[in-house]
Parts: C-alpha cells; sequence; structure tokens
C-alpha cells in the first residue's frame, strides 16, 4: 500500500468536508436556491464560520485534522482495491468519519455534564448533518480511493473438467481481498492515521465549548447594542395674548339708513 492511497482520499474528505461547511454558509436572497444549497451542502462546522477569532481558525483546523485521520484511518483499514465492495467500503468510512468528528465532541460535553449534574444541553442535530454530510460527498473520495487503488489482476482456477483456465477478473464488481496487501504497511497506515485522527477529536473537545461559548457572546454583544434615539421634536406651545379674543356677535352698523316704505 502506497501512501498516497491513504493521503488522496483523506485529503478530498477535508476538501469535501469545507466546501460543504462553505455552500452552507451563502446566503442567497432566492429562496429555491437557498433551499436547494440547504439539501446538497450540509451544515458542518457552523461554529468555524462564526465564531471570532482565533476560535474558529482553531476549531477549523482541528475539525480538519479530524477528518483527515478519520478517512485516511478507514481508507488503511479497508486496504481495497478497484472494485465495489471496496468502493462501498470507503464511502462508508467516509460517512463513520463525519459522524465521528461531528459526535465525539458532543458526546464528551452530555457525559460530562451527567457527571458533574448539571444540565445536558448537547443535541444530535450536528451529528445527522454530518452523517448527511457522508451520504452525500462521500462518494467523492471513496472514487478517488478506488481509482488510485491496485488493480485486480487475472485469477487462474480449474474447472470442473480439470481444465487450467484464466479468467479476467471484473474491476468494479469482482472484490479484491485486502490479504494480498502487505500488512506491516497496512498496520502502520492504520496506526499513523488513527494517531493523526485522536489528535484532531482532542482539539475539537478541548475548543469546541470555548468556541461556542464566544460564539454566544458575540451574538449577545450584537444584539445587546443599543441603538441611537431618534430626535424628537416637541410641539410648539401656542403664543400668549394679553387680552382674549372677543367671540361675541357684532352689533349692527348705525349709519346704516332705515328704508322707509313707499306709500
Amino acid at each position: 500500500m502506497r501512501p498516497l492511497r491513504v493521503i488522496l482520499p483523506a485529503l478530498f474528505a477535508v476538501a469535501a468536508w469545507f466546501a460543504s461547511d462553505i455552500l452552507a454558509g451563502l446566503r442567497p436572497s432566492d429562496p429555491a436556491i437557498a433551499e436547494i444549497l440547504g439539501l446538497v451542502a450540509p451544515d458542518t462546522m457552523s461554529v468555524a464560520r462564526d465564531a471570532p477569532l482565533p476560535w474558529g481558525v482553531l476549531y477549523g483546523t482541528a475539525a480538519g485534522v479530524a477528518v483527515f485521520g478519520l478517512a485516511g484511518f478507514f481508507t488503511a483499514v479497508a486496504g481495497v482495491r478497484r472494485s465495489l465492495a471496496g468502493f462501498a467500503a470507503l464511502w462508508m468510512g467516509v460517512v463513520l468519519t463525519g459522524v465521528l468528528a461531528a459526535g465525539v465532541p458532543i458526546a464528551v460535553d452530555a457525559v460530562g455534564a451527567l457527571v458533574s449534574g448539571d444540565d445536558v444541553t448537547a443535541s444530535a442535530a450536528a451529528v445527522a448533518s454530518a452523517a448527511y454530510w457522508g451520504v452525500l460527498w462521500g462518494w467523492v473520495p471513496a472514487l478517488l480511493g478506488v481509482l488510485v487503488a491496485r488493480p485486480i489482476e487475472a485469477e487462474v482456477y480449474v474447472d470442473p473438467y480439470g481444465l487450467a483456465r484464466t479468467e479476467a477478473l471484473d474491476d468494479l464488481f469482482v472484490p479484491d481481498p485486502a490479504a494480498e496487501e502487505p500488512r506491516t504497511l497496512r498496520g502502520v497506515f492504520s496506526l499513523v492515521t488513527l494517531v493523526i485522527a485522536a489528535v484532531g477529536l482532542a482539539g475539537l473537545v478541548f475548543v469546541t465549548p470555548i468556541a461556542e461559548d464566544a460564539w454566544a457572546d458575540a451574538v449577545g454583544a450584537d444584539v445587546s447594542e443599543p441603538s441611537e434615539p431618534a430626535e424628537t421634536t416637541e410641539p410648539a406651545e401656542p403664543e400668549e395674548t394679553d387680552a382674549p379674543a372677543s367671540t361675541a356677535p357684532a352689533a349692527p352698523s348705525e349709519s346704516a339708513p332705515a328704508t322707509a316704505p313707499a306709500e
């Protein structure tokens, strides 16, 4: 097993993890496009997008290391080559990668809350979203892992009539047993990638609560920030006059002559 056969699928898994999160963070004005993005791009790590520096960057780095290590570990353990079974195994490994990367920090937080007697506030929504990401995007690193894997050679067997025959195995539908891979190299790659995954998961366990608190504080500061009050204009008071205006009806004018009736 060559190192690139483990490294390339793991790198593509990390790229798919970040690409889905970036697309999920877009805010298109068209509701139809926003709904489509919600279906094809699950939110994998919104904390890394929205948490203030440096916690958002640290969270994203730890998540990338964890995804790389987990995807590389499952690729090394599978040890598959060009076969449909190998493709399915790698795809399932990517799904498990997403579940563990999102679920381990939540599980540790829930256990810590139970031990300390606090309320458990963890939610499995992030785990479900990560598993959904693995189903939607996992075929990309799985296909790459199959393409860079070793091809299946021809198999020689003896038919019931005792004639030796050679048959070329189908590269897509016949699984190739992983036992032919050097077990020493597979063991070394599995151990190295497992250590990388453990380091990434430990970083997520440490950074996640701090990043979430920083995110909540930043959102609360934005909400509680007072806005400038609008200037109000007081109504103008009526001017006071010395003599009140008379409302009595005017008297008839004395200068008007009376008209005598005609004789």
